[in-house]
């Protein structure tokens, strides 16, 4: 019995399956993407420079992620158009910095990528 993506179709689901693999890592691999790094200043103004200021809950968000020294969860719950998302993105950029640079158990910095 061939197994078919859907009845009466005559697609052959693990052929179909090898060939959309090999198609959509060619696509992926012409798109020659690059690791992102964070930059090295991730303060909110740096990051979003139009912004006339951040909204208070970006700034708490701001604070203590500058305060964690370890692994951590960062949990925001804000009305609609407070700025969750910015904060997140902000949040995440001075997360991957201080990992990246943060010494390793071998005394030098962490590669990105490691561990």
């Amino acid at each position: 019995m061939v197994e078919k993506d859907y009845v009466g179709t005559g697609v052959e689901l693990a052929a179909y399956l090898r060939q959309a693999r090999r198609d959509e890592a060619r696509k992926i691999e012409r798109l020659a993407w690059r690791a992102w790094r964070s930059p090295r200043e991730t303060g909110f103004r740096a990051l979003f420079p139009l912004e006339e200021r951040p909204h208070p809950v970006q700034e708490a968000v701001e604070t203590v992620v500058g305060r964690m020294r370890g692994p951590g969860i960062v949990v925001v719950a804000a009305p609609t158009g407070e700025g969750k998302t910015k904060a997140a993105l902000q949040a995440a950029a001075t997360r991957g910095r201080d990992l990246r640079e943060r010494p390793s158990r071998a005394g030098t910095a962490a590669r990105p990528g490691a561990g």
